[in-house]
């Protein structure tokens, strides 16, 4: 004797994990004799039983037709859910923790002896999810959070190496915008960094920054120093102090 009970696609949501999790279920509540005899074939169940007690045959039909009509109600478990919404078990377990996800309870089952607990959910909440493609949405939503927590990282670690160098240096950052780290002059003027001492071999690069505003007679950039903004640009003076070369800094000149 045979039986045939197709799988519809409101019950398996289109997936095949979710379709074989159906047949275990429906598997489970056979008596144990008859539970291989249960297969799955192209989303089909199928019980081929042999000639024997026709007391038995037809209580193992009458499990698999009672089970049947319910089978779309039965809770969705993680790894269906997972196939079902091509997602990662890194995004379940943060959309669960956030309500993102709903859980409909619990499950606990034993896996070799010991038991294991998980959360299951409605399958009428995940085809929610899956027809209005709230996974793109979520999807979006920790991106931007997560750029926004890279851009609060990355001024809180600033403001910690300000800390560190002295508090004129913070002072400096706490007066910037957070997304301005470029190093300006007094006029406002964004500077480049600029080698020293770049062009004598062995001897100690030392950087320094120069503004790109030239001088009255047209003259080269000079190194930039702090001071109070005036009117108009002045040129940059060079910092008179010698470096690890012996040489000023923005001079040109070469020690004697």
């Amino acid at each position: 004797m045979t039986g045939e009970w197709p799988l519809t696609p409101a019950a398996t949501l289109g997936s095949s994990v979710r379709a074989r999790g159906i047949f275990l279920e429906i598997r489970a509540r056979l008596p144990t004799e008859f539970r291989k005899l249960l297969h799955i074939e192209s989303r089909v169940l199928t019980l081929r039983l042999s000639e024997g007690s026709e007391t038995d045959v037809q209580l193992a039909f009458e499990i698999v037709a009672k089970a049947m009509p319910k089978i779309e109600d039965l809770p969705v478990i993680p790894r269906e859910i997972e196939d079902i919404l091509a997602i990662s078990t890194a995004e379940r377990h943060r959309w669960l923790k956030d309500g993102r996800l709903q859980s409909a309870g619990t499950k606990t089952v034993k896996l070799r002896g010991r038991a294991s607990t998980f959360h299951v959910f409605d399958p009428q909440h995940v085809e929610d999810v899956l027809d209005r493609d709230l996974v793109t949405v979520w999807r979006e939503q920790d991106a931007a959070t997560a750029a926004e927590n890279r851009r609060r990282a990355s001024g809180k670690a600033a403001m910690k190496r300000a800390q560190k160098s002295g508090p004129g240096t913070q002072l400096q950052l706490a007066m910037a915008p957070m997304k301005t780290r470029t190093p300006v002059c007094a006029a406002g003027k964004i500077l480049r960094m600029r080698d020293s001492c770049a062009d004598r071999p062995g001897a100690r690069a030392v950087r320094t920054f120069a503004c790109g505003v030239r001088d009255a007679q047209g003259g080269p950039p000079k190194a930039s120093r702090s001071g109070p903004a005036s009117q108009g640009h002045r040129p940059c003076a060079p910092s008179r102090r010698p470096n690890a070369c012996g040489r000023a800094r923005g001079s040109n000149e070469r020690p004697d």
